[in-house]
């Protein structure tokens, strides 16, 4: 493995020349992308920083950056520093101070074109000194004048938001964290690899200025003209990305006034306008690709930096930080909040902002069992539980599995095994519901009153429809005391279940409670009767004021996640409810049962769906909570639990962040709160 470092120094007094207070070396990358030194001039390492006034004294290390390859990925190690020339910061504008800031990156080698384009955020990709490339950002209008999100996102490469984000003359400029990256064309960078007249357009070849974290390289804005071409003319490449005709929407819908940029919300995209496609990309030769391959630029128009990527960047690939939130003044507020971003045009938000969630791993779409979709995962811009937008993953199943069968659940007669029929939960054990179980009922709960058996030993089942739905409600019909709860799935309706969960989970310190609508997961104002056949477009998320024990009682939801194989996962089912009434609703060997309302879903974590193993041995991924983040199984790979849990059932690491791990099956509770604000679920 090749490395390098560089030296960088720093006096961000005004009146000063940078440009005479920067080590600015050469940076060339090989056949190998690896990174060689080019020369190198040594300053202060320590020295005073002035913005008007005296500010603290700051160490900074060399720039460093390391890009080697290991199998089947391309890893980069940086500390973010440039390299080259920067503004001043903090600056009127910004009053972020540069800091070094250690992240990995792993980037696949071989990329693959997806069969859908996924938001590129908040972070794109990196260029080849270390420096990240930034999209969108994380300031928004809204209706009321505070911070939130909405559909209006602030560019910051319209010289109408200068005020707003100072940006310097490398389109780069400083998050809170400390972190130097890139909003546009990277002046001083594509200088540094040979453009030195890239400014006024005299460049004389195709420069490869970084990679994107799906694998694709990323280019300045200079092409062939023939895309398949070498020998043809090198051009400038243009976006297919024009400014909205007319007025924006006034309050509260919008914030008015013609569409000039302001906000990336002004631009939309025209195919065949340009040289590049949605992704600011396109399939041609380059030098260092004379075979062929889809690369993207960045453009001095927008989107500049591309806002989707068309490849799948790798699972293990580590965010760092909380990302940028620009203040338009020193000392400006900062939201209780931070969020992600909105629209597919994301960037400068927060991952989480407690120390326990400096990483996260996002909800990854090509997780899912592609035969579990009704239609292609999209994202588009969704209210939350709380009420506010965010930009959401849109999922659509229709909640049944497709690597296990449903059931069985209640076997036929007291003679039969643990095979012919499901399982139960009793005081932390997980229990067959086979014939001994049906025979014993009475003596496991201590009432005499239990006999779900007739004299010849055939279980009582309700085995019709009229039956099955006469005793699946919260006042089930005295004929069906002493039965055995069980649906066939050939009853209910198929329905489409659409999940809305944010792209960019929201940390909160003071979790949401998790609520239920009491036996069978049925909605307020739908019990005591049939669910209606065009039950449709039913949101399953209320709000409740906060109370005493620090949570948000905000959702009374009837699911709390999705399993990887696209079925339920539910809040506890109503074991109370259902013995109060004589009966028993065995749940199958993968811990699913069904009911009128929510079909088939999960009440436990057993281990018969699709799981995504870990690459150092932790539980694996099976599938993800309301609120973005991912759900994992119970125990390690080891068989060990984890034994630092909060009171939602997650805790943080250094690779997947925060997370959760289902509880044990016998448990009745998948998790027990909702760190993250939830999204929501509807059924159609």
């Amino acid at each position: 493995m090749m490395t390098t470092k560089f030296v960088i120094t720093m006096f961000c007094a005004i009146g000063l020349n940078a440009s005479n207070l920067f080590a600015h070396d050469g940076v060339m990358h090989n056949e190998h992308n690896s990174i060689q030194p080019g020369s190198q001039s040594e300053g202060d390492p320590a020295l005073q920083i002035r913005h008007g006034k005296p500010m603290e004294r700051i160490d900074l290390p060399d720039p460093f950056v390391s890009i080697h390859i290991d199998g089947s990925v391309r890893i980069i190690k940086t500390n973010t520093l440039p390299d080259h020339e920067i503004g001043e910061f903090p600056n009127p504008s910004n009053p972020n101070a540069l800091r070094s800031i250690e992240r990995e990156f792993r980037i696949p080698l071989n990329p693959q074109l997806a069969n859908r384009r996924t938001p590129s955020a908040p972070e794109f990709g990196i260029g080849l000194n270390g420096v990240i490339f930034d999209s969108g950002t994380g300031e928004f209008w809204t209706a009321s004048g505070a911070r939130g999100r909405s559909a209006w996102n602030y560019d910051a490469g319209s010289e109408n938001n200068q005020g707003r984000f100072g940006v310097d003359f490398n389109h780069g400029h400083v998050q809170p964290t400390g972190k130097y990256h890139y909003h546009g064309v990277p002046t001083a960078l594509i200088e540094s690899l040979g453009g030195e007249h890239a400014h006024d357009g005299h460049v004389h070849e195709m420069i490869q200025l970084g990679w994107a974290f799906d694998g694709f390289p990323v280019y300045a804005a200079y092409g062939y003209k023939d895309p398949n071409d070498p020998s043809s003319e090198l051009v400038e490449l243009s976006s297919s990305y024009r400014l909205k005709k007319g007025t924006r929407p006034g309050n509260p819908d919008g914030p008015g006034g013609e569409y000039d940029g302001t906000f990336t919300a002004d631009y939309e995209y025209a195919e065949g306008l340009g040289d590049l496609d949605e992704s600011n990309g396109r399939t041609g030769v380059t030098p260092e690709f004379p075979q062929g391959t889809y690369y993207y630029v960045i453009t001095d128009e927008f989107p500049s930096i591309p806002r989707t990527w068309v490849g799948t960047p790798d699972e293990s690939m580590r965010r760092g930080g909380p990302g940028d939130r620009p203040q338009g003044k020193p000392g400006g507020s900062r939201p209780d909040r931070p969020r992600g971003d909105a629209g597919m045009l994301r960037g400068d938000s927060a991952v989480a902002v407690n120390e326990q969630s400096k990483t996260t791993q996002t909800l990854n779409p090509s997780y899912f069992m592609e035969e579990a979709l009704v239609e292609p995962i999209v994202t588009e811009m969704r209210t939350l539980s709380d009420g506010t937008e965010a930009l959401c993953y849109v999922i659509k199943t229709y909640s049944e599995p497709h690597e296990h069968e449903m059931g069985p659940w209640a076997p036929e007669h007291i003679d039969d095994g643990p095979e012919d029929g499901g399982i139960w939960f009793h005081e932390g054990e997980v229990l067959d519901v086979d014939g001994a179980f049906v025979q014993g009922v009475g003596e496991l709960y201590d009432d005499p009153e239990w006999k779900l058996y007739r004299d010849d030993g055939s279980v009582r089942v309700t085995d019709t429809e009229e039956a099955f739905f006469a005793a699946a409600r919260p006042d089930v019909d005295p004929e069906y005391k002493n039965y055995v709860v069980e649906g066939n799935p050939d009853w209910i309706e198929r329905k489409v279940f659409e999940y809305a969960i944010p792209v960019q989970p929201v940390y909160q310190e003071n979790p949401t409670s998790i609520g239920g609508f009491g036996r069978g997961g049925m909605p307020p104002g739908e019990r005591g009767g049939r669910p209606p056949r065009d039950h449709s477009e039913h949101s399953d998320n209320h709000t409740h004021p906060p109370s005493d024990d620090g949570m948000d009682h905000a959702p009374a939801q009837t699911i709390l996640g999705i399993a990887l194989n696209g079925v339920n996962y539910d809040p506890p089912a109503p074991v109370d409810a259902i013995l109060a009434a004589y009966t028993i609703a065995p749940f199958d060997d993968a811990g699913g049962h069904i009911n009128p309302y929510n079909g088939y879903h999960y009440h436990a974590v057993t281990g018969h769906t699709k799981e995504i193993k870990q690459p150092d041995g932790h539980a694996p991924l099976i599938g993800y909570i309301m609120d973005g983040y991912g759900l994992y199984a119970h125990s390690n790979e080891d068989g060990s639990v984890p034994n630092d849990l909060d009171e939602c059932g997650g805790h943080s690491d250094d690779i997947r962040g925060y997370h959760y791990h289902a509880s044990a099956a016998a448990d009745n509770q998948i998790i027990k709160a909702f760190r993250g604000v939830p999204g929501t679920m509807t059924t159609n």
